[in-house]
């Protein structure tokens, strides 16, 4: 449980950061959707002895219908959605909900060579579709 509630979206938990931010958060008892590109987190879900669980779906963040089957999936089985980490292969400060879709913003480098750079894009796709959840 936390300040911010139990129920999380973390885009990018196959590896990194935000695999580490999965387990944290599924340790302290939340339900955690983390998102793969992959085919080895396929089906993986873990629980946790604190009645939280990390249950791994499907989700390329460049890819809109793919996002919005990530949201039904997530919507399907929670009412809301409290957390939100996106560390799916970018980084980007700023205020986000300030940044248009599909502009890429001066200066940004990919985490990964050869990944699109156009990363306001990219993580808007989930903060637009998942923002209203969460309210």
């Amino acid at each position: 449980m936390t300040r911010y509630g139990t129920i999380a979206l973390v885009a990018g938990a196959s590896s990194g950061i935000g695999k580490a931010c999965a387990g944290y958060l599924r340790h302290l008892g939340c339900h955690v959707y983390g998102t793969y590109r992959t085919t080895s987190c396929q089906g993986v879900r873990t629980e946790s002895s604190r009645g939280g669980f990390s249950e791994m779906i499907p989700m390329d963040v460049h890819d809109d219908a793919s996002v919005d089957g990530a949201v039904a999936h997530v919507l399907k089985r929670e009412s809301t959605l409290n957390i939100l980490i996106d560390s799916a292969g970018f980084s980007l400060a700023g205020p986000l909900r300030q940044v248009p879709q599909g502009r890429p913003r001066a200066g940004h480098r990919p985490r990964r060579p050869g990944l699109d750079a156009r990363a306001d894009s990219v993580t808007k796709r989930p903060v637009d579709r998942f923002l209203p959840a969460s309210r």
